[in-house]
């Protein structure tokens, strides 16, 4: 049904004429029969009834479009009716907005936290200060803070993990005086099953490797150089592919008190801790050892590839 300007409300029609005074409506009272002057007040209240604004509206058929100067009330009611329905539904169209700024935002929640489109994307901005751009890429402020609160529920609890920038090309995992970790997982099934890489801070001690729990398997570390493993920590023993050399001639230990080496396998000899047995002679090797001379002191001793073991000192 098409808008026509006479639209009866309640028993009241309101006519398409100007208004006698500010507060007067001329209507036409359908059970006087004839036209009256009406306050506004009265129309509101249609004596104590209240206009059926929804009864109306869907009395006017269909109205689209673009609220107008020269709608009526209820063409601009309808209209609006069509993209938010006053009695609930769905939302059609596009609310517009401009895009605001950081100064003045589009849209400002209670005072303070607001938003507006920039160059990056949307911007969460509060007293004038852009904090955060959500677009094809993400970004905060250089003294901004990415975390991750501890709740599972409710992202403004207090944040217990997340970044930092430290500088231009400086990306830091740091929260005050709390000690940080990374992780790399291989395999996770649960926080008892898993096999990860970690790099770690614990009591006061930097961790570098891998770890395993549950149904994870243990799993070789390797520090690499020039696409190359350098060094390969397996289980048990450790691997290095180039020379161990001590950065001051004369000065460095290869073990220590209390943490001395076994034994010494070099690519022509081998250097052995006293033994029981005198080991077989190797062609093109020397077997260096210490032995029990028999009678409590300790010997010094070599066996070449003819297998005949040779005293090179004993203990005075």
């Amino acid at each position: 049904m098409a808008y026509t300007e006479n639209s009866t409300i309640g028993g009241l029609t309101a006519l398409g004429e100007a208004p006698a005074s500010a507060d007067m409506v001329p209507i036409w009272d359908a059970s006087a029969a004839a036209t009256r002057m009406a306050t506004v007040a009265e129309l509101l209240t249609n004596a104590g009834g209240g206009i059926e604004f929804s009864t109306a509206i869907a009395s006017l058929g269909s109205e689209t479009g673009d609220v107008a100067d020269g709608d009526t009330l209820l063409q601009s009611l309808a209209k609006i009716n069509d993209r938010l329905p006053l009695a609930g539904g769905t939302l059609t169209g596009q609310i517009g907005m401009p895009a605001g700024s950081a100064a003045t935002p589009a849209i400002v929640f209670d005072g303070s936290l607001a938003l507006h489109s920039g160059s990056t994307g949307l911007v969460v901005s509060a007293g004038g200060e852009s904090y955060a751009s959500m677009g094809a890429d993400m970004a905060v402020q250089a003294d901004g803070f990415i975390g991750f609160s501890s709740s599972t529920s409710d992202a403004t609890t207090t944040t217990d993990c997340g970044i930092r920038r430290d500088g231009a090309g400086l990306l830091a995992q740091r929260k005050g005086a709390n000690a940080q970790e990374s992780r790399v997982y291989n395999t996770y099934t649960d926080a008892s099953n898993y096999e990860r890489g970690m790099f770690a801070w614990r009591s006061n001690q930097l961790f570098i490797g891998s770890e395993e729990a549950g149904t994870g398997s243990f799993r070789n570390t390797y520090l690499v150089a020039h696409g190359s493993s350098m060094i390969s920590m397996l289980s048990g023993q450790t691997f290095f592919k180039e020379h161990v050399r001590s950065n001051t001639s004369g000065t460095k230990d290869m073990g220590g008190s209390g943490s001395e080496w076994a034994n010494l396998w070099l690519a022509q000899s081998v250097i052995q801790k006293e033994i029981a047995t005198a080991p077989a002679g190797v062609a093109a090797k020397s077997h260096i050892y210490t032995e029990d001379d028999g009678s409590g002191k300790t010997r010094l001793m070599v066996i070449f590839g003819t297998g005949v073991a040779q005293q090179i000192a004993i203990e005075p």
